[in-house]
């Protein structure tokens, strides 16, 4: 027997594989690329967070002089269609933050330390 989350999972990839068919059907004869079947998943309701659960961030604080290492621990997106990303259980980010305050390499949130202290 299915667990919940196994279950949610089995829905949302019968209802992939539907979408793609259909798509499939839509365009035959058609040489299908990759971009085509983005685009056909985006128009057809296929959301795409910028990260996953278990994601390693870094995160630059303005008063720290060093990245806080930190895994996302939620993504969830809210009624506007933004994504708020979970930080290691207690901070909360939008991601519109990547790249100004949450980083997805250590080098990068190094690279944003030292913009910030030329400035």
């Amino acid at each position: 027997m299915l667990n919940v989350r196994e279950q949610r999972r089995l829905t949302t990839k019968e209802k992939l594989i539907e979408l793609l068919d259909a798509m499939i059907d839509e365009n035959k004869g058609k040489n299908i690329t990759t971009e085509i079947m983005a685009d056909y998943l985006i128009q057809n309701g296929v959301l795409v967070p910028p990260c996953k659960v278990g994601d390693e961030v870094w995160v630059v604080f303005e008063w720290d002089s060093e990245p806080m290492q930190g895994e996302i621990t939620m993504v969830q997106q809210q009624f506007d269609e933004s994504w708020n990303l979970w930080v290691s259980r207690h901070l909360v980010f939008n991601a519109t933050a990547i790249g100004e305050t949450v980083f997805f390499s250590h080098e990068e949130a190094e690279k944003k330390l030292k913009e910030r202290e030329n400035k």
